[in-house]
């Protein structure tokens, strides 16, 4: 029998990969009569009945039964070759969104830091300048048939190294109008901005990386991007240049230092249409809902009439928030900003491409520290434009990319090859790479193909865009014996690597000085925390051409051999047993000869386990010399040589069938620890089970008058374990000397007397024959690693079965006949009135049982004999019961019956 599983993806997942599985066997059976064994159990045993075969029943004699099977496994556990941890395709990203109606009038910055030279010395009216945001337009110059933009396609208008499989649909973006016509200078430098909300509890960017967008036009304007708490107080004027004053229209105050709205909550107010017409500002202007306008036509952000609920309120907290704490970032979009990573050449249309790291040595902040808890509550994105020319510029694409590798200790600048202990100094920055983010500078590995990975997913109307990518760890100012470290974990249960036998990875030196005497060294560990784990390290020779990397770059491909990590921990374990209780709570670290893997292990409780792997990662480790500087590119983590070693099971009994007078059997099956059934994991654990039992008539031996009828059961019962791994761990169980065994070890004797004999005296013959004794005992041990039970479990009881005589009475009185046989249909009156029901019990059942269970336990600290200081420690657990039981069971007519249980 054979079961193979198929999957179209290219890169099946780890936990989701198509899996096989083989299944051959081979029984055989073979049975016998055995007249001359029934004849002596007859002589031995039986009761000497005449024409009867008392060793098996009438017509039954003893009977021989052989039974045998073998079956071999052969597991697949991935017919696809390898199981994919991370492709590093996919990135983490937040889409900042680019629809006009969630951008706003936004507030004038509190602070110049950072743009002195790009913002007026002061920000009022008289340098505020008029400013549009659209995401569609009227286009007079060309776009779509009718005229109307909604929206860029991304690879043909966008980037030309964008791929989509399938289908392009349209992209939004945010064409800025600022001031009037293009080109014409505005006698001065002016300003003005826009807010956007993120969230309204405050955006979790703890692990965001970059703010990235793509910027076409605007060549001599500003961005400055402001991200975190920023005020919600709108700067508007009207046409008389006042930003506050009192409303003709509601008679209600507005302008700065108030909650301008179109309906107050706090007031009763319930937004409608007349509420819209009002609008939050004295405007002259009038929106009508749903239409598309020209570029810089004011009424396309008019507040009045544009069928939605406006207000200064962004988060609906419903107060006007003024404090300003955020992250401040400049970008020129002339060509000299250093976030720029595509220009036009590269993206081979219009816009140019920007990566900023929120956090690098670029990122401002005017009003004071930002903290971690500030990064996990960014509420606002808020863009000042500034410039003296008017000029437009378009956003497209603008995410907040991070990546599911989070970085160790918030910063992931570590001190040390192991612990969590955060070092001072130095940057780490995690980011996805590929041709969209490097161009011509980046190139795949050898055999990664850009592909999707479910080429199914292209089929459907929706273009589907997909990339090759790889992670790029870049690292700054490196000291020595620090290490820069991110991890992922395995959030919903620890994952088992056991079923493979390695773990491979791209890895290349993109860029720093990886040739001195002790250069950087690239490190991956697998384990439970920062204090216990397996640990590969290497060292990494930089591109051949510091201008980009080419698929030999990448050459060798990297592979952790997982026997490596096995017989270290090996290792680790036989050194703990020999320093025993008394050793000091320094971690347990073992190196290879080579120095290339290692184990640490601090904590038993949480040693590494590849049998319940917690979390991965990786990193740089700067071992000596100065501080270092460089970037490596990681790609396509996954686990290899899938583990497809055949198991073998084994089933062997034998059987005699006295009949009444002897049963015999034995039995004895297992299987390997490779042995698996479909749908099932490799257990990892061999198992052997023994069996023997017997039952004998001894009533025949006894005299015939006395009808005894005494069973006698004895058997025994023996499991051992051959363990390939400790139960749920990676310890070679037999690879570890003195290794305590396993299994269970029980012996047993039954007896139950019962008596048919006839005195010739009524009650006591009764009595005879109703009550049957029975005693037991047992003996048994059981052994795991860890601990040794005893046990001694003594039974007896004995049991009264009386059967009384029917009595009945009519189901109907007599003096009721009468109206039954008016009341019913003369058959069923008849029926009815005939009828008699048994108010006596049919039986009647007491029992007394008694018992007495001698556990004797004795755990150890250590899994192998004669360790030291681990002589274990005893505990007696004795137990008794005595138990009364009575059963009464009654049967008032043949199909119904009552059972009373006391």
């Amino acid at each position: 029998m054979y079961q193979v599983e198929s999957d179209i993806r290219t890169r099946p997942t780890f936990g989701a990969v198509p899996r096989a599985g083989g299944m051959a066997g081979l029984r055989a059976e073979w049975d016998r009569d055995l007249p001359q064994v029934t004849t002596f159990l007859e002589r031995v045993l039986g009761r000497g009945g005449e024409g009867e075969g008392a060793a098996g029943g009438e017509g039954a004699g003893a009977r021989l039964s052989l039974e045998g099977e073998l079956a071999v496994s052969l597991p697949d556990p991935n017919v696809s070759g390898d199981a994919w941890l991370d492709d590093f395709d996919a990135a983490e990203e937040r889409t900042v969104s680019l629809l006009s109606p969630r951008w706003h009038l936004g507030s004038r910055p509190e602070f110049r830091d950072g743009a002195t030279e790009l913002l007026p010395s002061t920000l009022q009216v008289e340098n505020a300048e008029s400013l549009t945001w659209q995401h569609t337009w009227v286009d007079t110059s060309g776009g779509d048939s009718i005229g109307i933009h909604e929206g860029f396609l991304p690879r043909s208008e966008i980037d030309r190294q964008i791929n989509i499989a399938g289908a392009e649909t349209r992209e939004p973006g945010l064409l800025l109008q600022f001031g009037g016509p293009p080109g014409s200078f505005l006698g001065g430098t002016r300003w003005r901005s826009i807010t956007t909300l993120l969230s309204p509890t405050g955006a979790d960017l703890s692990q965001t990386e970059f703010l990235d967008f793509y910027a076409a036009q605007g060549d001599s304007l500003t961005l400055i991007i402001d991200l975190g708490q920023v005020s919600e107080d709108a700067f508007f004027f009207d046409e008389e240049g006042r930003t506050s004053g009192f409303r003709t229209d509601t008679g209600r105050s507005w302008g700065l230092g108030v909650l301008d709205q179109e309906a107050d909550p706090l007031r009763g107010e319930v937004w409608n249409r007349e509420r819209d017409d009002v609008g939050v500002w004295p405007e002259t202007c009038r929106a009508e809902p749903g239409r598309v306008y020209a570029i810089g036509d004011p009424d396309a952000n008019c507040t009045r009439g544009n069928g939605r609920r406006d207000t200064e309120d962004l988060n609906g907290n419903g107060v006007l928030d003024t404090e300003e704490r955020y992250a401040r970032y400049v970008i020129r979009l002339d060509g000299s900003s250093p976030w720029l990573v595509r220009d036009r050449n590269a993206t081979g249309t219009s816009f140019r491409r920007y990566r900023i790291p929120i956090r690098g040595p670029g990122a401002l902040f005017p009003a004071g520290t930002f903290t971690q808890a500030d990064w996990r509550e960014v509420q606002f994105m808020r863009i000042t434009v500034a410039g003296s020319r008017s000029q437009r510029v378009t956003l497209a694409r603008m995410r907040l990319v991070g990546s599911r590798w989070i970085k160790r200790g918030g910063e992931g600048i570590l001190r040390g090859l192991g612990g969590d202990t955060v070092s001072a100094g130095g940057n780490l920055e995690v980011r996805p790479v590929g041709v969209l983010s490097e161009g011509a500078a980046y190139s795949s590995p050898p055999g990664v193909l850009e592909e999707l990975d479910d080429p199914v997913s292209g089929i459907g109307g929706r273009g589907v865009e997909f990339s090759e990518r790889a992670l790029g760890l870049r690292f700054q100012d490196l000291g020595p014996g620090q290490r820069a470290e991110v991890y992922s974990r395995f959030l919903q249960r620890p994952r088992d690597f056991l079923a493979y036998r390695e773990l491979r990875l791209w890895a290349v030196a993109r860029e720093g000085d990886f040739q001195g005497a002790d250069p950087p060294e690239l490190f991956v560990k697998v384990g439970s925390d920062p204090d216990n784990f397996y640990l590969w390290r290497t060292r990494l020779d930089p591109a051949a051409d510091p201008d980009g990397v080419t698929p030999a770059d990448w050459l060798p491909e990297r592979v952790l051999r997982f026997d490596r990590w096995l017989e270290l921990r090996l290792r680790a374990e036989e050194r703990l047993v020999a320093e025993g209780a008394g050793r000091r709570g320094d971690p347990v670290v073992e190196w290879s000869a080579d120095s290339t893997y290692a184990v640490v292990l601090r904590d038993r409780a949480r040693a590494p386990n590849l049998a319940a792997v917690r979390e991965i990662s990786m990193g740089i480790w700067n071992p000596d010399g100065g501080s270092a500087s460089g970037e490596v590119w990681i790609n396509e983590l996954r686990l290899g040589d899938a583990v497809r070693t055949p198991g073998g099971a084994r089933f062997v009994s034998m059987d005699l069938d006295g009949g009444d007078l002897l049963q015999v059997g034995f039995g004895w099956e297992g299987s390997s620890p490779w042995f698996r059934e479909f749908e099932e994991t490799t257990p990892w654990q061999g198992e052997d089970r023994i069996r023997a039992s017997a039952t004998a008539q001894l009533g025949g031996i006894l005299p015939e008058g006395w009808g005894v009828d005494l069973p006698v059961t004895v058997g025994h019962v023996r499991t051992a374990s051959d363990p390939l791994f400790l139960g749920g761990t990676d310890l070679g169980g037999r690879a570890l000397p003195g290794l305590r065994e396993a299994g269970t070890r029980q012996t047993s004797a039954n007896l139950t007397l019962r008596s048919s004999a006839e005195t010739g005296i009524d009650l006591l013959d009764r009595a005879l024959s109703s009550v049957e004794g029975r005693v037991g005992v047992a003996r048994g041990r059981s052994l795991t690693p860890t601990s040794e039970v005893r046990t001694l479990d003594l039974t007896g009881g004995a049991t009264v079965r009386v059967r009384p005589e029917p009595r009945t009475a009519p189901m109907v009185p007599g003096v009721l006949e009468g109206l039954v046989r008016v009341l019913l249909p003369p058959g069923m009156a008849r029926r009815l009135n005939e009828a008699e029901f048994r108010w006596t019990p049919e039986e009647v059942v007491v029992g007394q049982s008694v018992r007495r269970v001698d556990d004797r336990i004795t755990r150890f600290d250590q899994v192998v004999r004669d360790a030291p200081g681990d002589e274990g420690s005893t505990v007696r657990a004795p137990q008794r019961w005595l138990e009364t039981r009575a059963r009464v069971g009654f049967r008032p007519s043949g199909s119904s019956s009552v059972l009373l249980h006391l």
